[in-house]
């Protein structure tokens, strides 16, 4: 008469054997789909992705980067210009606080929330 509890007992581990086995299965599906989500995600990114790479020259004085193309010869470009050839970034121009200080000393310059406000004393 064991055997029938042995049975049972066989039974019993194989079911929750069976509901391990359906509860990864569904971790597995939902982390797949996660993945899959982000897989999009990044290949909706990727266009908008530029990348440089190899050695860029650029000027130890002025730096400019030298732009060089198979088809002509080398041009300098400001750098602005050079990152809005090859990555399709558009810059805007703003001065920092420690440059503001230097290029205007007579200027109270504060620092608020990011950007710089001037301040004449009044």
């Amino acid at each position: 008469m064991e055997k029938p509890d042995t049975d049972l007992q066989t039974v019993t581990e194989l079911k929750h054997f069976i509901k391990k086995i359906l509860l990864e299965n569904r971790t597995l599906k939902a982390d797949k789909a996660e993945l899959m989500r982000k897989n999009q995600e990044l290949s909706a990114l990727q266009p908008t992705v530029a990348v440089l790479n190899g050695f860029i020259s650029i000027c130890s004085n002025c730096k400019c980067i030298r732009d060089v193309d198979e088809k002509q010869p080398p041009v300098w470009m400001v750098p602005e210009a050079f990152f809005e050839k090859y990555t399709g970034a558009r810059f805007t121009h703003g001065i920092c606080p420690q440059c503001a200080q230097t290029l205007y000393p007579n200027l109270n310059v504060t620092k608020k929330g990011g950007d710089l406000t001037a301040n004449n004393g009044n």
